[in-house]
């Protein structure tokens, strides 16, 4: 398979729903984003930062949790769809490796008021992958900036 063939079976779509953010009773929101942009535009980097490469500057190989792929600022494997969806695609090159997309929030200051609660909320679109997805492993974390530089 070249390069440039997308496993379409590996790919995924992290969709936000395009139109207001609900209200939800009892919460105020803080931040949010619906992914508005061109088609196979990158995200908004004032919002996310897109990690590259396979760790964290000083932090374990393979982001320590043993991934394999090599996370890039590729529009092939990070892109928006015109939409109001986050497109995130795998692709395997004829050599067997692979290359994904990891992005996290510019911002790592979240948290509850004190005696409050918070709440995190997307909406994942996933393919049905089959045995074809062995080590498919898609994650939606939330890791504040106590976590950034101070690696697993």
């Amino acid at each position: 398979m070249a390069i440039n063939k997308v496993v379409a079976a590996l790919a995924v779509g992290l969709t936000a729903v395009h139109g207001a953010v609900p209200t939800i009773p009892g919460f105020s929101l803080t931040w949010s984003d619906d992914f508005v942009g061109s088609a196979n535009s990158l995200p908004n980097t004032g919002n996310w930062i897109i990690d590259t490469g396979t760790s964290y500057p000083g932090g374990p190989a393979n982001w320590g949790t043993g991934e394999i792929q090599t996370y890039t600022s590729s529009v092939n494997n990070l892109r928006l769809n015109g939409n109001g969806a986050l497109q995130i695609t795998a692709i395997k090159a004829s050599s067997g490796s692979w290359t994904s997309a990891r992005i996290e929030s510019q911002r790592g200051d979240f948290m509850a008021q004190a005696g409050g609660k918070m709440r995190v909320q997307a909406s994942l679109n996933l393919p049905v992958v089959g045995s074809n997805g062995i080590g498919y492993w898609p994650a939606f974390w939330t890791l504040g900036n106590a976590y950034r530089g101070n690696y697993w």
